[in-house]
């Protein structure tokens, strides 16, 4: 099913360009009876875009459901030829009193052209370059002959329109068949009528002359006309009159085409005249048959040789319109969403913007913006970070203060104890140095509660300081150590001044001011 009218219709925009949908329609490649095929530019999401070739129904045929059934046939049976000889559909666009196919654009000549273009030059088109062209034209009208559908089932394409203006050779040096438009297949959605002429008569085999059933061997019919004419360069029917066309092409003698030229081999002339074989059953049964034919008595020219042969023929022609390809392409401006994420700073791995954007250019990337100065305070407001090996190095910085505050109070403890006669109150008892390690220990956890250093094991603890108790009034003994809660080391500041007392008419140092 096609895609039926949308309610939009084609406008023209600032550059004159006609805008249908997606596509904007640009200079006219070429005009015929029915259509007009123009380049075109496929504008699509994310800035994508592509130049096509748009085959655009004349507007007092648009009306008419016979030739839009006909197109829309085009369309339908071309889908279904996949070959690099033939060109591809890619778009069907319906829109009220328009209709157009879209259709891949080929940057070359059609075999017409070359063949006047040679003629005038006072050259003929080279014998290489003839086998090479007919043979793509042939393989792509196989192409088209052995086309099925979904079901596997052939269609019965017959393309029954063969021409030199129908085979587009590229600069690539590939030769494509193209329009389908007047195909007949069966099952089709439009049915010709049995008393009217499709195609150019010059190129119509006798059997659809007559009016009678066609095969493939009608498209073989016209290519072996197209080769004679591209091989003798003159035409094979001439008349005024297209009627008298007609009669030329259904019983004129045809003469060999080395009659004209006569370095064309004998095998050629062979091969040209049985595709022009009036008799069905004498005609080439396939266009392979003859394709493989030619190409056994005449080597056909690489790709290369005909391409840089189009481009010397041709070079006016394609230069003026490359540069109007050119100026399509610059006109159009790439997707500003694209734009805007292409200017965009990069992510850490965390999946954070590392750098605000410099700068927005459209105004519609505004809440963009927004959020991307939301991602940078919140990056300022992080702490710096922190990593392993510095949360251990400072645990262990505080472990180390810790033991030294602690050697240095037991020291100092001891020489109070050592003295028999001392009678001085109870010194705070020094913390041992499990319980420094211990303390040390909970300072570090809040900087990383995974990276802890080791406490030290009681093996290796100092022993502690005894406990001075007066017994009767005759001074002081030494008590067993007991273990005590941990406490942190004194924080008051010892009463220095004067830094002695006075016991028995001696000074005596005070322990805490050592």
């Amino acid at each position: 099913m096609f895609p039926q009218p949308s309610p939009s219709t084609p406008s023209a925009d600032a550059s004159g360009s006609i805008r249908i949908g997606r596509y904007a329609l640009h200079g006219m490649l070429a005009a015929g009876g029915m259509a007009t095929v123009h380049l075109a530019r496929l504008m699509g999401e994310a800035g994508f875009s592509r130049t096509v070739a748009v085959k655009r129904l004349h507007p007092n045929f648009a009306q008419e459901q016979e030739f839009v059934a006909m197109l829309l046939d085009e369309a339908r049976l071309v889908a279904r030829i996949r070959h690099p000889n033939v060109v591809p559909m890619l778009d069907v666009v319906r829109e009220p009193n328009e209709l157009f196919l879209v259709m891949e654009y080929v940057h070359g000549e059609s075999w017409s052209r070359l063949i006047a273009a040679s003629l005038k030059r006072g050259e003929k088109v080279p014998l290489a370059n003839c086998a090479a062209i007919a043979i793509d034209v042939l393989n792509g009208l196989h192409a088209a002959h052995e086309a099925r559908n979904e079901r596997g089932e052939p269609l019965g394409i017959v393309h029954r329109d063969v021409s030199p203006q129908n085979a587009m050779v590229g600069v690539d040096g590939v030769t494509r068949v193209l329009d389908f438009g007047v195909a007949k297949a069966s099952g089709r959605l439009q049915s010709t009528q049995n008393d009217e002429l499709k195609g150019k008569l010059a190129y119509m085999s006798p059997q659809q002359i007559m009016g009678e059933s066609v095969d493939r061997r009608a498209d073989v019919w016209s290519a072996a006309v197209c080769l004679w004419e591209s091989l003798a360069g003159m035409r094979l029917f001439r008349a005024e009159v297209q009627a008298t066309v007609a009669v030329k092409v259904l019983n004129d003698p045809i003469r060999p085409p080395s009659a004209f030229r006569p370095e064309i081999p004998a095998a050629i002339d062979e091969i040209v005249l049985r595709g022009l074989s009036r008799d069905l059953e004498g005609r080439w049964a396939t266009a392979r048959d003859m394709a493989i034919a030619i190409e056994k008595v005449l080597a056909p020219a690489t790709a290369r040789a005909v391409g840089e042969w189009v481009s010397d023929l041709a070079g006016e022609a394609l230069a003026s319109r490359a540069t109007r390809i050119e100026e399509i392409e610059s006109s159009v401006e790439p997707n500003p969403s694209i734009s805007s994420l292409l200017a965009a700073p990069p992510e850490s791995p965390s999946g954070r913007l590392l750098a605000p954007p410099t700068s927005v250019a459209d105004s519609s990337m505004s809440g963009t913006s927004g959020q991307l100065s939301l991602a940078r305070d919140e990056l300022a407001a992080q702490p710096p970070p922190r990593t392993r090996a510095s949360i251990v190095f400072a645990a262990l910085l505080v472990s180390v203060a810790l033991v030294a505050a602690a050697l240095i109070v037991s020291r100092g403890s001891r020489s109070a104890a050592g003295d028999s006669h001392s009678v001085t109150p109870p010194a705070p008892t020094a913390p041992t140095t499990t319980a420094l390690a211990s303390a040390s220990a909970t300072a570090a956890a809040p900087l990383a509660a995974t990276a802890a250093p080791p406490a030290p094991s009681a093996s290796n603890a100092a022993p502690a300081a005894p406990k001075p108790t007066a017994q009767g009034g005759k001074g002081t003994h030494p008590q067993p150590a007991h273990t005590a809660t941990p406490k942190p080391p004194p924080t008051a500041t010892p009463n220095c001044s004067p830094n002695f007392v006075m016991e028995n008419g001696i000074k005596k140092i005070k322990p805490e001011c050592l």
